[in-house]
């Protein structure tokens, strides 16, 4: 008689995500009729199976509405489970009341410990949604729960469950925490004024049990600082900020998700919840520069006053400058120092302002750099598209560096090699481009950068000094990288605290057309663009070479027309037309 293969979390997480309720519940069934108990197969098979997923999910390997799906599928395993492992009749152990917040897979943990719980007699409550505290005010009246369990998965939820802590306690009941959001050890648990917290579903099941003997003393849960009511009262303004920082459309659902994490950290002074979610971020592939704008973008609009939550944001920064990779970047020990890709956060954030002051000058709201990656492949960064779908094929890349000297293609539309391009065909549908190779000065090439337009057009001459100087800076970056060098800006003097001067380039819109009234530059921007100290360019205003404005607050400000007509000066335009 041939035995029957054993149940494996990869296999059930695999039935899970090809949706296949039979074989999700023929596995379960199997564990429950070798005798395992019930809190030990959804311990060590079911819900592993399913963080297997929802980390799937979370990396954009598995889609959200298949997990979401997944996670009904789980559910309705653990109700068919339970029947079958239901050990004394219900009500013989008393009663408590589970709560979470309202997402799918906090539905499935409160699911968890409602079937763990009633089959081992206890008569169980489920409370969730935005109102759990409400609700569980009159519950707890009516039937005097021996305790209440809270459980959640995502940290920003936390907040939404002081208040139930706060019902509970005012009532004389116990509160037990369980799941991944408490973090490790349960510390955040301890925080919210929790009694307990257990790591699994069997020390649980253990806890209950053991409080209806002696229930524990109650807890003070923490009461809100005040920097958490500042960063609140700020939260419209951060948001609007947020917005300029790259794609809107993500933006608007990026940055009030990182503002909720945000505020949990500082409510629970834990910075590690923002770093946890960054993390969940960049597994979800979602572009380096992008994540680094959004956080310089609210880093840039807290005050000084905002105290905790602006230390944190910008440790955050720095963390992922320090320690980011962007896709396609090889690691500093493996031979190649970054030569395959844009290199880390700090690089990637270096990439991203260049292609910013590239289409501020240039009078677009389209820029591209790509650097080859073998086999005829390109890796690509850019600047002030909503999708990224094609921004990596090679045509144009491969025109450009084709020519020693800068290509403008007039119309893209009617160019034999280009005409078919993801770039020219919808959504993108782009006319106009013009761009430039880069490379070392022994003539390798290491990428291009081109900027472009959905108008017909022509390149002026100040453009092209203006594409110059950022070809030049971009250049000189990617040869530091592939020896191994920071890419640190020539504009950082010895001595000079701040930040990377190129770092508050994000307080200018990263989207979007650039209204004239936007259109003004700091002298550590103009600095960059000409690739001289910012200590130049403030001399250039003081003697006239650069007309300037002042702030109220006394800073310098440059006119864009007045940085492209200097530099316009200082050269000629030596572009060759592709048509």
């Amino acid at each position: 008689m041939v035995a029957s293969p054993p149940v494996s979390v990869d296999s059930v997480a695999a039935d899970l995500e090809r949706l296949e309720p039979a074989a999700v519940a023929s596995a379960v069934e199997v564990l429950a009729a070798e005798g395992v108990p019930l809190e030990e197969i959804l311990d060590g098979t079911l819900l592993p199976a399913w963080e297997r997923l929802e980390a799937r999910n979370r990396s954009g390997d598995a889609g959200a509405a298949v997990a979401s799906a997944a996670a009904a599928l789980a559910r309705r395993s653990i109700i068919g489970l339970s029947r079958l492992a239901r050990r004394v009749p219900a009500g013989t152990a008393g009663s408590l009341t589970v709560v979470s917040p309202g997402a799918a897979v906090d539905q499935l943990c409160s699911e968890a410990v409602s079937e763990v719980t009633g089959a081992a007699g206890w008569v169980v409550q489920q409370v969730d949604g935005d109102d759990a505290a409400g609700e569980l005010s009159a519950y707890i009246r009516c039937r005097r729960p021996a305790a209440v369990v809270v459980t959640a998965h995502d940290p920003a939820d936390l907040l939404a469950l002081l208040p139930v802590v706060g019902v509970a306690h005012a009532e004389g009941i116990s509160v037990l925490a369980w799941g991944a959001a408490f973090g490790e050890g349960g510390r955040r648990a301890r925080r919210m004024g929790a009694d307990g917290w257990v790591p699994d579903l069997r020390g649980l099941l253990a806890t209950v049990t053991s409080w209806q003997e002696q229930a524990p003393a109650i807890s003070s849960p923490i009461p809100l600082p005040a920097a958490y009511g500042e960063l609140e009262r700020l939260r419209p303004v951060i948001v609007q900020a947020a917005l300029g920082a790259g794609d809107a459309l993500w933006a608007r659902r990026a940055a009030p998700a990182l503002l909720d994490q945000l505020g949990a950290a500082v409510v629970f002074e834990d910075p590690g919840i923002l770093a946890e979610h960054l993390g969940r971020e960049q597994r979800g592939q979602v572009d380096d520069a992008r994540i680094v704008g959004l956080v310089d973008a609210i880093a840039a609009a807290l005050p000084l006053t905002a105290g905790v939550a602006r230390d944190y944001v910008v440790a955050a920064r720095d963390e992922l400058r320090r320690s980011l990779l962007g896709p396609g970047a090889a690691r500093p020990d493996d031979g190649h120092h970054g030569a395959g890709g844009l290199g880390g956060a700090q690089a990637g954030q270096v990439f991203a302002d260049l292609l910013l002051l590239a289409a501020l000058s240039c009078q677009t709201q389209l820029a591209l750099l790509s650097v080859p990656q073998g086999a005829g492949r390109w890796r690509t960064l850019s600047y002030g598209f909503e999708v990224r779908d094609g921004l990596d094929d090679p045509r144009l890349f491969e025109l450009i560096a084709s020519r020693r000297e800068a290509v403008e293609v007039a119309d893209m539309s009617i160019h034999p090699a280009l005409v078919r391009s993801p770039l020219t065909l919808p959504p993108h549908a782009l006319r106009w481009a013009y761009g430039m190779t880069l490379s070392t000065s022994e003539g390798q090439v290491l990428g291009v950068v081109a900027v472009l337009d959905r108008w017909l057009r022509q390149v002026t001459r100040r453009e092209h000094r203006a594409l110059s100087a950022v070809a030049r800076q971009a250049s000189e970056h990617l040869v530091q990288l592939r020896r191994g060098v920071p890419p640190l800006s020539k504009v950082v003097r010895p001595g000079d605290t701040r930040d990377d001067p190129l770092s508050s380039l994000v307080s200018l819109r990263r989207s979007g057309s650039m209204p004239d009234g936007q259109q003004l530059m700091r002298s550590h921007e103009v600095a960059v663009l000409f690739d001289v100290t910012e200590r130049t360019v403030i001399n250039w205003a003081a003697s006239g070479k650069l007309p300037s404005l002042r702030t109220i607050g006394g800073h310098l400000r440059f006119r864009r027309e007045d940085v492209l007509n200097l530099l316009d000066g200082r050269g000629g335009l030596g572009a060759r037309r592709s048509s």
